[in-house]
């Protein structure tokens, strides 16, 4: 007997990677260069939907007959608009983290190209906009 595995509809499909740190400082009246920095774009909506993939990936073959797979992948080309590519969130879900301290955790500030900045801003209003994160206010 199998263990009882839970699946996201959001793990069913492809994940695609975010970019993993944002450094953002700004400093006004004190501009280095115009110079163009390569900050790599990744797509949010890519229009990949592999469902042969998707069954190999997770292994339903070990756990569901080849009819049930069939409708597996009939149910998910029906609804894949439904079903979004950028991950979400959830209350499915809860998770504890243990911290060694309240100390917040604070790094070494470094400069960024005007460019760089303008991207950065456009980047966290979008994630702003989607949820993925939101501000936080802390007094010291």
């Amino acid at each position: 007997m199998h263990p009882q595995k839970d699946i996201c509809n959001n793990m069913l499909k492809p994940y695609y990677k975010r970019a993993e740190q944002v450094n953002f400082l700004l400093e006004e009246g004190n501009p280095l260069s115009n110079e163009e920095i390569d900050i790599p774009y990744l797509d949010t909506k890519p229009n990949v939907f592999n469902v042969d993939e998707i069954v190999l990936e997770n292994n339903f073959s070990e756990t569901l007959d080849a009819n049930e797979i069939d409708q597996l992948k009939n149910e998910l080309c029906k609804y894949q608009d439904c079903i979004p590519n950028t991950p979400g969130k959830t209350n499915l879900v809860v998770r504890d983290i243990e911290l060694n301290s309240d100390q917040p955790v604070l790094s070494k500030p470094y400069r960024n190209y005007l460019r760089q900045n303008d991207i950065l801003k456009i980047e966290i209003q979008k994630m702003l906009a989607m949820k993925i994160i939101n501000w936080v206010f802390l007094t010291i």
